[in-house]
């Protein structure tokens, strides 16, 4: 992988060295169309910087997960502390990075993300396939349950015709 130093790059260009490794981004410079664009895609991860046109990126972090708990929010910031890092966390960002950064943290970030996400498909695979098993269980059960009953209606007609048989006799009309 390519170590770029982003030291001062815009979202723009952080956009391009992405699409380099194949990944493609959607660029918002306010919350309001970070916003818009989350409820008009289906974007997975939002790289997120602490500071923003018009909000706090962990504010912002927070409306976008509020929005869509499912969203991995990855915070950036050149003006990394303990405080941003601690409030990053609590607006549910996944992960927090220092400006400025190698694209290869970047991408290792994204990874982590990537790796959460086919856990999380793994993951609601697995349940739909168990929900699926146990509906076949409990229709199993169920021809089981029809089955023991069926047989033993079958048996008192069975035993009932015998009874009939023997009192009739083979030459009875």
């Amino acid at each position: 992988m390519r170590a770029i130093r982003p030291c001062a790059l815009s979202a723009a260009s952080i956009a391009r060295a992405l699409a380099l490794e194949g990944i493609t981004c959607l660029l918002a410079h306010d919350s309001a169309t970070a916003l818009a664009q989350l409820t008009e895609n289906a974007a997975m991860i939002a790289l997120v910087d602490i500071r923003i046109r018009d909000e706090d990126g962990t504010q912002l972090a927070a409306r976008l997960r509020a929005l869509r708990p499912e969203l991995l929010v990855i915070i950036m910031t050149a003006y990394a502390s303990v405080d941003s890092a601690v409030a990053a966390m609590h607006a549910g960002a996944h992960d927090y990075l220092s400006k400025p950064f190698f694209l290869d943290e970047l991408m290792r970030a994204l990874n982590r993300c990537f790796e959460l996400l086919a856990l999380r498909e793994d993951k609601a695979r697995a349940e739909h396939d168990l929900a699926i098993l146990r509906q076949l269980e409990a229709t199993s059960r169920l021809a089981t349950g029809l089955s023991h009953d069926f047989n033993n209606m079958l048996a008192v007609i069975q035993a009932n015709v015998s009874v009939i048989l023997e009192r009739l006799g083979p030459d009875h009309a």
